[in-house]
């Protein structure tokens, strides 16, 4: 911890065993803000936590809670061209208050359908040229039970975008924090 700032008390906290680094630590600093230009002496004081130390105790401790991701979307661009558009799309699904992810890497659609996985989203929403020229996006449910082969021959289905929200709505797709009572 610099010490040089500080003008009166300084203090850190750590856990009651002692074997970590300090969780935590501050001070008085009267003329700090003068050395970033304030024109005048400013009375301060503050601290800071460490996250790092702070997770190594909770984890040590058992506290740490394991939350699983609640991702209602994940929207893919075909290609960089189509980004913009899938920002766009995100941000209609994110204003209806479902939870969205957006993958802005040019990805194969096996590698899409991974990172969808890895991230617990619950329906694709595909942002292609010939769809977007039309009007729409296709949508593809990741969480039915059906066959490997089901799932590949399922495209999804396509919905227009200006009315994307409300046809969701109309269809029976909720953001999952509705669906909990959140």
């Amino acid at each position: 911890r610099g010490l040089a700032y500080y003008t009166g008390i300084v203090f850190e906290g750590f856990d009651r065993k002692g074997e970590l680094r300090a969780i935590c630590g501050g001070g008085r600093y009267d003329k700090l803000l003068s050395l970033y230009g304030s024109p005048t002496v400013v009375p301060a004081c503050g601290f800071g936590f460490g996250d790092c130390v702070i997770m190594e105790l909770l984890q040590e401790k058992g506290l740490l809670p394991h939350l699983e991701p609640e991702v209602d979307f994940v929207v893919c661009p075909f290609n960089a061209e189509m980004r913009l558009h899938a920002v766009q799309v995100a941000a209609t699904l994110r204003a209806a208050g479902y939870a969205v992810d957006v993958l802005l890497a040019n990805k194969r659609a096996d590698k899409a359908f991974s990172y969808a996985d890895r991230v617990s989203g619950r329906r694709m929403v595909f942002v292609a040229p010939d769809e977007w020229d039309k009007g729409s996006v296709r949508v593809k449910d990741l969480r039915l039970e059906r066959s490997e082969e089901e799932k590949l021959a399922d495209r999804g289905i396509e919905l227009p975008v200006a009315e994307l929200v409300a046809e969701l709505s109309r269809i029976g797709v909720a953001p999952q924090r509705e669906e909990r009572g959140a």
